[in-house]
């Protein structure tokens, strides 16, 4: 219902739009993303969530990080080298798809959270604060490579983009698909407090992403939050929600 083929392509259209924004933001400057940048970021677009069986990466109730993840990987791997790229593009590409795992829900461990971090320890002058960050081992090359830490962190904030930065309308539908994916069928105003404090930390990192989707994140937490305290009404239905009746309208 959420992790199917309108997701990736929704992926791609925010990441093509980041990408834009960053190199606008940083013309001439050293953070510019080059073509082989763009070309992982597009890849990751539409490989991040391939052959997603909408079950997540709960594997007969145990968590296995990064499970689905890897498998798309795998899945895409063959013609990713049918087509040229190198081992360290893969090893790259394989990274910022890894940065893609939200589970478990508010850990500081999950894959997210760590690139977060990274980007934090990176962009954010928070050496200061950390002189080490505490990575998984396959993340531990975001200790060192902040080219590839940004990269992975453009990814992450488009895969989310849709569902946390354009409109509360549009947040709602997908906010139901998702718990319709997960067989919940209950999705309310305190999930989607839940998804912007938890996955997104109710910010974006990157300057491309707080240029596009910032204060609309802002104020669709704002009305999540007014709903959940008007009594947290359960939304209608990703089909009944007005983000789809008004465009039958």
């Amino acid at each position: 219902a959420y992790h199917n083929n309108l997701h990736f392509k929704k992926v791609a259209l925010q990441i093509i739009r980041m990408v834009s924004v960053h190199n606008s933001i940083y013309s001439g400057a050293d953070q510019v993303l080059a073509e082989r940048d763009i070309a992982i970021l597009l890849a990751g677009a539409c490989i991040h969530d391939l052959g997603h069986d909408g079950e997540g990466n709960m594997i007969e109730g145990v968590y296995n990080a990064g499970y689905l993840e890897r498998r798309s990987f795998i899945y895409a791997e063959p013609f990713l080298k049918a087509a040229g790229a190198s081992d360290e593009i893969l090893s790259i590409l394989k990274i910022c798809l890894l940065t893609t795992d939200v589970a478990p829900l508010g850990e500081s461990t999950n894959a997210v959270n760590q690139m977060k971090a990274a980007y934090r320890f990176h962009f954010m002058d928070e050496q200061t604060r950390y002189l080490r960050l505490n990575l998984s081992e396959d993340l531990s090359v975001l200790e060192d490579d902040a080219r590839v830490v940004l990269l992975a962190c453009l990814l992450h904030e488009a895969d989310v983009a849709t569902s946390a930065g354009l409109d509360y309308a549009l947040t709602q539908f997908e906010t139901c698909q998702f718990r319709d994916e997960i067989g919940k069928h209950d999705a309310a105003p305190q999930h989607v407090v839940d998804f912007l404090d938890n996955v997104c930390q109710r910010t974006f990192l990157t300057q491309a992403g707080q240029a596009l989707f910032l204060s609309n994140m802002a104020q669709i937490y704002d009305a999540a939050k007014r709903d959940v305290e008007a009594g947290n009404v359960a939304f209608p239905g990703a089909l009944h929600t007005d983000f789809i009746l008004r465009g039958q309208g």
